[in-house]
């Protein structure tokens, strides 16, 4: 069996499939902390490539100097030991960096997390060649053979992990099984070669399997609902804080539905101003709403205005925990599909549509650029209206993308005027309002209350000379600036989020992922 080639070529597939899943599901420990963004993924990618370059080398070095079957069980057996203690590291990193600049500090622990474990598993491939080669004349095919079974593991794994363990199993046990897999076949190599020091890896498994029990929350926050998946984390959350009692969806611990416990209503004002600003429009009027949540502005597009409503979610789980946690309607059943590909496909036209899609605080590229755009001005109908829910920045490097997308939106033909929520720009949205007509405001049946009363909306809007963005490059298909641009705005959102709500959950006993 140890001598056996088809082992040598078991253990390239074990290898392929190890390095995807390791890559997976360390993004998916980051992303709770530091966002789902360009820089995650890139951090992740990048240390990723770097440390099986690293591991290349490694192993044509050890094959200089010679090696036997013994030497690669073992680089298996270390590899799977670390890891195995992934998601400790993860948590333990990521709370030592907490105070740090969250761009270098993502790249630091990537590395620290991938390095050791990529490096050694990126050795095997090349000892395994070497170790096939010395018995065959047709070195070329050997590593053809072992870098395409490589591939392979690779391709089913990623399959695997991603669209079923991640989103049935969530992270800290999956990292932990998955490393079982090639750290007990090396131990029982290693012990059918005599190796017995290999059972020093049993220590290792038993830290690992500590790391799989989570602490139990503790005092003023209550946990509903946790899970995982290639979409995100999505936590549904009670928090009592000093004032206020607030129940939250959050995506990667970002606010995706923010509402007061004891009341059922958004504590997010721009769900009042969409619904004023819809409101135009007499009841039974055909509304699309991209991007659903947990169903604040469903429930007024539909329950207060009456509206005939069609709602489209990428994730499935949105429709399921509106319905339990935030009181949406049971009629509410949203068409799962991505928003760009559903105005692509439907041959629908519709009164009124309302884009409020965002990822934590990443926004579809997409869903955003100037070809979005024309398409939406086909299925509106002749005195239709676009509204568009974004962040509340407008001025300085946070405001890149703010003024882009109304200078996309200029440039795609649209009349645009830009509605801020009251709050400072930190705190606010920034709705783009997009008539294809005259905007009817004098037939609002929902007006917007303010303390001193009915807040008039045509005086709320920013002046034209407010809107003069003629540096801001537009967005297009080929040319996705949009979270490149939106980089600064989302450390900002998420610095909040973290200070308010990620740091305190942290305190209460609430891991950052199961």
């Amino acid at each position: 069996m140890l001598s056996s080639p088809r082992l040598l070529l078991a253990l390239a597939f074990i290898e392929g499939a190890t390095v995807m899943a390791v890559e997976l599901l360390s993004a998916r420990m980051l992303t709770p902390y530091f966002g789902a963004g360009v820089h995650v993924w890139g951090a992740v990618i990048g240390v990723t490539v770097a440390s099986l370059a690293a591991g290349y080398y490694l192993g044509g070095h050890l094959c200089e100097r010679g090696i036997n079957r013994q030497k690669l069980f073992f680089m298996f057996l270390i590899s799977s030991a670390f890891m195995m203690l992934m998601p400790m590291e993860a948590k333990t990193l990521i709370a030592s960096f907490a105070d740090s600049p969250p761009l270098p500090s993502v790249v630091f622990i990537a590395a620290l997390l991938l390095v050791p474990c990529l490096g050694l598993l990126g050795a095997t491939p090349v000892m395994i060649i070497h170790l096939l080669a010395e018995s065959t004349q047709d070195s070329g095919q050997t590593a053809g053979n072992v870098y395409a079974i490589s591939t392979i593991g690779g391709i089913i794994s990623t399959m695997m992990v991603g669209f079923y363990i991640i989103p049935e199993f969530g992270i800290t046990s999956p990292t932990v099984i998955l490393a079982l897999v090639p750290g007990a076949l090396s131990l029982i190599l290693l012990l059918m070669s005599g190796k017995v020091i290999a059972l020093a890896f049993l220590a290792v498994l038993l830290f690992g399997f500590l790391s799989t029990k989570n602490r139990t929350p503790r005092s003023n926050v209550k946990v509903h609902y946790n899970s995982e998946g290639l979409l995100g984390q999505v936590m549904v959350a009670d928090a009592i804080l000093p004032g206020m009692a607030n129940r939250i969806m959050f995506v990667n611990r970002m606010g995706q539905t923010y509402v007061d416990l004891n009341t059922g209503e958004s504590r997010w004002s721009y769900v009042n101003y969409i619904t004023s600003l819809s409101s135009s429009y007499p009841e039974n009027s055909r509304a699309l709403l991209l991007g659903l949540g947990g169903g604040s502005l469903a429930r007024s597009l539909s329950g207060i205005l009456g509206f005939e409503l069609t709602t489209v979610e990428l994730d499935e789980r949105m429709s399921l925990l509106g319905k339990q946690y935030f009181g949406l309607q049971h009629d509410i059943n949203p068409i799962i599909d991505d928003a760009r590909h559903y105005l692509e496909s439907t041959k629908d036209t519709f009164d009124i549509i309302i884009i409020d899609v965002f990822k934590g605080e990443v926004p579809p590229a997409h869903v955003l650029s100037k070809e979005c755009f024309e398409k939406i001005k086909t299925r509106l109908a002749e005195d239709g209206l676009l509204l568009i829910n974004f962040n509340g920045f407008l001025d300085g490097e946070e405001g890149r993308a703010g003024r882009s997308l109304y200078n996309t939106l200029v440039d795609a033909g649209l009349q645009v005027k830009i509605l801020p929520t009251y709050e400072p720009p930190k705190y606010r949205n920034c709705i783009y309002v997009c008539p294809m007509s005259k905007y009817r405001s004098e037939n609002i049946r929902y007006p917007l209350m303010q303390n001193d009363g009915a807040l008039d909306l045509a005086t709320a809007y920013l002046q034209e000379d407010a809107v003069q963005f003629t540096e801001a490059p537009v967005f297009y298909d080929d040319r996705p600036l949009l979270e490149h641009f939106n980089v600064a705005s989302a450390r900002i959102w998420r610095e909040e989020y973290k200070k308010t709500y990620t740091d305190m959950f942290a305190a209460k006993g609430i891991e950052l992922f199961e």
